[in-house]
């Protein structure tokens, strides 16, 4: 099979991300209906993370969970 279009796409996720996992398994699965087609898909992966402020030697989660939901909201979960 000759390949007639290449089509090129930018996936921004970050690793620890379950929903970026499900968004790309969907990816995957699209490409899937495509494979007997003259295309030629290319995912160039790009790093995202959720919350970049962290110190590397990470931080406690739940003082991280009052300081962006507030202690009402942290009880309840």
């Amino acid at each position: 099979m000759t390949i007639n279009r290449i089509v090129k796409i930018d996936f921004t996720s970050d690793v620890i991300c379950p929903w970026c996992l499900i968004g790309l398994r969907r990816l995957e699965k699209a490409l899937e209906s495509f494979k007997n087609q003259s295309i030629d898909f290319q995912i160039e992966f790009h790093p995202f993370e959720l919350n970049g402020d962290l110190p590397k030697q990470g931080a406690d989660k739940l003082t991280l969970y009052r300081k962006k939901f507030g202690n009402e909201r942290v009880e309840k979960m």
